[in-house]
């Protein structure tokens, strides 16, 4: 028994090491999902959106929460050439990226590039630069003719 004990507690999830500037990226972060409640059409997607939440809330308190969650913005303004942007949590941290989709011209087949922002991991020292350009591309994409995903591999126990 004392060996169950030992290794559930070598799993727990090291508490974010975080200074004044990563907390208030965090918080940047955290305001812009909260922003995105109203146009969220469903309860599956508020649920994804709301374990996103959650995952953050837990960081900031330096107590994070494990989730698999992958949320964002999908748009497709001409139907031929998509833009997602994406943000991951896993136990791993937070991921900041976007995809862009181009079709070939061959068929319907596509070509696509992912612009990797950053991750945001337990450590701390983050960039805040590169966060609140991908704040911007969020706020850009959210807008007009975007529609939400999501993607939940794994929800916190409450």
């Amino acid at each position: 028994m004392s060996e169950y004990i030992r290794s559930s507690i070598d799993m727990a999830p090291e508490p974010w090491m975080l200074c004044r500037a990563d907390a208030d990226a965090l918080e940047r972060i955290r305001e812009e999902l909260l922003s995105w409640r109203s146009l969220i059409a469903n309860g599956q997607d508020l649920m994804a959106l709301g374990a996103a939440v959650n995952y953050l809330d837990g960081a900031l308190s330096r107590a994070p929460r494990g989730c698999g969650v992958r949320i964002g913005w999908t748009d497709c303004p001409d139907d031929m050439e998509v833009v997602a942007c994406d943000i991951d949590f896993s136990d791993d941290g937070i991921i900041l990226d976007v995809t862009e989709f181009v079709p070939t011209g061959q068929g319907n087949s596509c070509d696509h590039g992912s612009v990797y922002y950053t991750h945001l991991g337990p450590d701390g020292g983050y960039d805040t630069r590169i966060i609140q350009l991908w704040l911007n591309d969020a706020a850009m994409h959210k807008s007009g003719s975007a529609r939400f995903t999501a993607e939940v591999s794994r929800l916190p126990e409450y």
